[in-house]
């Protein structure tokens, strides 16, 4: 009996881990597949000719060393209102060198007219770039990694005899 209550017990310990994950990964997919979604409309944004005020390489520290993320700030105006952007891209461009951060900002200048991209219902939601993202996403390896357990781990146990 006891050998019995103590199967079922790892089984119950098994089943609540696969729920989890799965409902881990379909969040993250989910979120993965919003972002993915966001940049494929950006695309087909309208476009206003924006003035480019400043830019700069931003620095900050974690754990490894330091990371440098190129930072531009610009001015655009729908409709007789003026808005402030500072989207290069949707994804977040970081670097470990600053060379590399200096080199992503080398294709602006401040007072340069650039190109925005803006959200027709959301006007003050702009980028410079409306390209999709190549980056993977942590959160895409996450939720693989999780379906990946629930189908290679997890599932073989429910169907085990």
């Amino acid at each position: 009996m006891n050998h019995v209550q103590i199967g079922a017990d790892h089984l119950l310990v098994e089943i609540s881990i696969a729920s989890a994950l799965s409902a881990l990964a379909c969040g993250l997919i989910l979120t993965v597949w919003l972002r993915f979604r966001r940049t494929g409309f950006t695309r087909s944004w309208p476009v206003a000719i924006g003035i480019l005020l400043d830019r700069e390489v931003a620095s900050e520290r974690d754990d490894v060393g330091p990371w440098y993320r190129p930072v531009v700030r610009y001015r655009y105006e729908i409709a007789g209102q003026h808005f402030e952007g500072n989207h290069i891209s949707w994804t977040e461009q970081q670097h470990r060198t600053y060379a590399k951060a200096r080199t992503a900002l080398d294709s602006f200048s401040p007072g340069q007219k650039v190109n925005v991209y803006y959200d027709p219902k959301m006007p003050s939601s702009a980028v410079l770039n409306p390209s999709r993202m190549i980056a993977v996403p942590a959160e895409l390896v996450i939720a693989s990694t999780a379906v990946m357990y629930v189908l290679l781990i997890a599932c073989p146990l429910f169907l085990a005899p």
